[in-house]
């Protein structure tokens, strides 16, 4: 019995040796039609953003081996590897959907430059060592064309990488001049796409981190800024985080170019011309025995794949907006082009809206959930794995533990954006001569004093920690009586427990000063410290952690309707300080991922000159006292 496993597990590696190249390069073009289709959809769950990273990582490796094995390749050889080897060199171009994985990607275009000279020596190698005057020069005219393709694409890669680099995005939008200033471009009547496409330039501006002018075009008027019209602008928020997210990780800023677009041409008609002269090789009868049919018929796969990638491709950039802009601006409304163009802008919402994109969704996380053994989760899978994790820890789990199964996410609803954009009209009609825009605070003042004037200027994560277990308790004992104020409750809650996810899962965007390991290992410390025996041991533990701080004890009042709404606008505030203190760049980074719904404030912010990046910051105040120089207090 051992000897014959052993004769199998060397029959089994003697045929891997034999078949190892025509099976890498079939895995080397499932990795490119994977990454395609999937290219777009990492912003999904972190299942699926895990499997893409490793088909990204994979797909250069494999492509690049495959190379140094067919560049070892004896000459002899009947195999058609060596006319594979520009077929890897497309694969290394990458595909439109995907250039950079991590806005990290876009530093390392030098590399990619490199690589493209090093893959492109081996490739004319391979050619060399190959074509000796024998049956495969007859595959020497396919070759190069191939060759050329492939040459085209890696390039564009290189090219979109460069393009998407933070660096040169704000080089670029600095050498770049104005257009004259224009009206408000947000009504009831204008599209939201094109809304969106005139105001890119302001975008971009803001995500490198470069001040836009106050009186430039893209300037959005205050009058715009109503709580009625929240919706749409938060549509085209949503549409530009697209478009920036397109512009940062993938080519669509390289094909927007009149340079790309005549290299695309030329890639074309090179790969269906390599096609029809393979073709008229190989289908002689005389020529077909000289290769193996199953070369043969990887070849083909290989030529059918890529031709339908490429169409596939067409049609994505057909669907971009910048091709319904262009439609507007250059060609008549005809029949022919009104049609074309609603079939574009139902791609365009489609591709750029939906239920699972910024700013639709809202990260939920709350300390008290696990200590006090309350059940939010919907999902029988998660609420089976939390049970079976309290019943090994208890309510001492670790706190990374208590992260994994008791964060969710909930939709961002009309309500959200209405207060939202209904603050940040405040502070615009707030001209720094009269009072501040916010009422005075006859529950909440003694809490929001002892935390804002304790720690300056700035949140800790300490914190926000302590104005989400007050504002828990106190709704723990709000009595529910189905009116309005019952939505601010609800409100309260998300936007509390919303702050606190960022605290524990993107401490990057907050503007707090110690947002690194060093304050997730302080969340971890007080988190262990309020775990208690039981319910009634974890709130006395919390409790006591406020009444230690200086904070009334939050059991000793009633929670009326007027404290709820004076935590829903004290919650509220801390979300638009929180956007306006947050950095660009890590902004752009997260979109990598899906964005945050703080990611599509901050942008909004922006667009009404709101903020640090356009030198109005929103400071952190529990007095009632008028900030100078339009330096606004929550």
């Amino acid at each position: 019995m051992g000897g014959g496993n052993h004769l199998s597990m060397k029959s089994l590696v003697r045929l891997v040796n034999e078949w190892e190249i025509q099976l890498l390069v079939l895995v080397s073009f499932t990795l490119q039609f994977f990454l395609f289709f999937s290219g777009r959809l990492r912003r999904r769950p972190i299942a699926l953003r895990l499997s893409i990273w490793l088909s990204y990582l994979g797909a250069d490796l494999v492509a690049a081996y495959v190379l140094g094995l067919i560049s070892r390749q004896e000459v002899s050889s009947r195999h058609l590897a060596f006319f594979w080897a520009p077929f890897l060199l497309i694969h290394l171009g990458g595909q439109d959907t995907i250039t950079a994985f991590a806005i990290e990607d876009n530093t390392l275009w030098r590399r990619h430059l490199l690589n493209l000279v090093v893959q492109m020596s081996l490739t004319l190698y391979i050619f060399w060592k190959s074509f000796d005057g024998g049956p495969n020069m007859k595959l020497l005219a396919p070759s190069i064309l191939l060759f050329v393709t492939g040459t085209i694409k890696y390039g564009e890669r290189t090219w979109a990488l460069w393009c998407g680099s933070l660096r040169n995005i704000r080089d670029s939008v600095s050498d770049s001049g104005l257009s004259p200033p224009e009206t408000s471009i947000i009504d009831t009547s204008s599209d939201p796409i094109f809304s969106a496409l005139r105001s890119e330039k302001a975008m971009r501006y803001f995500f490198s981190g470069v001040r836009y002018p106050a009186d430039a075009a893209s300037r959005w008027h205050i009058d715009s800024l109503r709580p009625d019209l929240s919706t749409k602008l938060f549509g085209i928020i949503q549409i530009q985080l697209g478009l920036m997210f397109d512009d940062i990780y993938t080519k669509a800023m390289v094909l927007r170019t009149w340079s790309c677009t005549i290299l695309r041409c030329i890639s074309h008609v090179s790969f269906l011309a390599a096609f029809l002269l393979f073709f008229s090789v190989v289908g002689y009868k005389e020529e077909r025995w000289y290769y193996s049919c199953v070369d043969t018929a990887i070849t083909y796969g290989l030529f059918f794949g890529g031709f339908s990638l490429e169409v596939s491709s067409l049609f994505i950039t057909i669907g971009s907006p910048w091709t319904l802009a262009w439609l507007k601006e250059n060609t008549r409304q005809c029949t022919c082009t009104i049609v074309l163009g609603s079939i574009i802008r139902f791609i365009a919402r489609c591709r750029y809206t939906g239920k699972r994109c910024p700013p639709n969704l809202m990260g939920q996380y709350t300390m008290l959930n696990y200590l006090l053994q309350s059940e939010l989760h919907k999902s029988k899978l998660m609420s089976v794995i939390r049970k079976s994790v309290h019943a090994y820890w208890g309510t001492k789990a670790p706190l990374w533990i208590s992260r994994a199964v008791d964060t969710r996410f909930v939709m961002v609803d009309e309500q959200m954006m209405r207060c939202v954009v209904w603050k940040m009209e405040q502070y615009l009609r707030y001209d720094g001569s009269r009072s501040s825009p916010q009422q005075h605070w006859p529950n909440l003042h003694p809490v929001l004093e002892k935390i804002v004037q304790a720690q300056g200027p700035n949140f800790d994560h300490l914190s926000i920690i302590k104005l989400h277990l007050f504002t828990e308790i106190q709704l723990s004992m709000y009595v529910w009586n189905g009116t309005a104020v019952d939505n601010d409750a609800y409100l309260v809650r998300r936007i509390s427990n919303y702050m606190v996810y960022l605290l524990v899962n993107r401490p990057e965007l907050l503007p707090i000063y110690d947002s690194g390991e060093s304050g997730r290992d302080s969340i971890a410390q007080l988190y262990e410290s309020l775990a208690g025996r039981d319910v009634e041991a974890t709130l006395r533990q919390t409790i006591l952690f406020l009444t230690l701080n200086g904070i009334q004890n939050p059991t000793e009042e009633e929670c009326t309707e007027a404290k709820v709404s004076e935590l829903r606008e004290a919650w509220v505030g801390v979300l638009l300080h929180a956007a306006s203190k947050s950095r660009p760049e890590i902004h752009a980074a997260l979109l990598a991922t899906g964005g945050e719904l703080l990611t599509s404030i901050w942008l909004l912010m922006a667009h009404y000159q709101l903020g640090d990046v356009m030198d109005n910051p929103i400071e952190m105040s529990a007095a009632n006292a008028p900030i100078p120089q339009r330096r606004y207090a929550f």
